[in-house]
């Protein structure tokens, strides 16, 4: 037995324990690694298999029984089918439908809003709502029917039925704003005065067609085809305060033109240029002056 430097004996199998112990330590690590791995490509191979499966379920097999789409009177189902890329053969796993949805609305302008609610596995629900006209649009100087027309918030789209009673508004025809385009300035007053004439308590008065080309204001020929230059206070800027001053002053219009036909009803002539230009005051031009 060998001894220590203070002469105490030394076990001689305890220290090779010790360092056989620390040899295994290695081992060990490695062994616990190589565990964890396994399990991990196990949890691995059983999701893929799984989600496989599911998506195995979500495959499009017949459009017309797993996906329903309401709302749309003059939207084609097969429009917005191509736009969203849902076909025989797609995968419904696969679609990321929020972006799927914002390609719809700007490639379709003439959709408003649109909800996609998905039953699982295989079903879809589309729930349209499509924009409403107020006016159709037109170049000053063209007589061919173009088929588009602007709703309340100024987006221009295309649509021609159920359209031939609404009013032209007619743009420079350099200036003329595309299918898909909101309406600014001068062209989004223009809408504003159309929807105020479409109104009941100015239904009589009617609107054909607004010019939106002059410098100052806008021209709007009426139903008996007298022409109104008409303006409102910052109208090429609209707003809550603008749309009060447009109210009040083509409710003046409308007193005047309905007081001078009252006039002339023995069948003299009436007011063929009506001047609203100025807030609160109403001007007539006729072929015999107004007594």
């Amino acid at each position: 037995m060998r001894k220590n430097r203070k002469g105490k004996p030394v076990r001689l199998h305890s220290a090779a324990a010790k360092a056989g112990r620390t040899d295994r330590k290695p081992l060990y690590i490695l062994l616990a690694i190589a565990m964890i791995c396994a399990m991990a490509a196990g949890v691995y191979m059983a999701y893929v298999k799984l989600h496989g499966l599911w998506t195995a379920q979500c495959a499009v097999t017949d459009v017309t029984k797993q996906v329903s789409i309401t709302g749309n009177q003059y939207t084609n189902d097969g429009v917005v089918l191509d736009v969203l890329d849902i076909k025989n053969g797609a995968n419904l796993a696969k679609i990321d439908f929020c972006k799927a949805r914002e390609k719809a609305l700007a490639k379709i302008p003439g959709i408003k809003t649109m909800t996609i609610q998905r039953h699982l596995p295989d079903r879809l629900e589309i729930t349209i709502e499509e924009r409403i006209p107020v006016a159709r649009m037109n170049v000053k100087g063209n007589k061919r029917i173009t088929g588009r027309v602007v709703d309340s918030e100024g987006m221009v789209f295309s649509r021609q039925p159920n359209t031939s009673t609404l009013p032209f508004i007619y743009e420079d025809k350099a200036r003329a704003t595309p299918i898909g385009k909101s309406l600014s300035g001068r062209q989004l007053a223009a809408v504003r005065l159309a929807e105020i004439s479409q109104e009941q308590r100015f239904a009589s008065l009617g609107i054909l067609s607004i010019d939106t080309t002059h410098a100052d204001f806008l021209v709007a020929i009426l139903g008996n085809y007298a022409r109104a230059n008409i303006a409102w206070e910052n109208m090429d800027s609209p707003t809550a305060k603008t749309a009060a001053s447009l109210e009040e002053q083509f409710g003046n219009l409308f007193s005047a033109v309905k007081a001078n036909i009252a006039r002339h009803s023995s069948g003299a002539a009436s007011a063929i240029v009506w001047n609203a230009t100025q807030p609160g005051y109403i001007y007539a031009d006729t072929k015999e002056p107004i007594q």
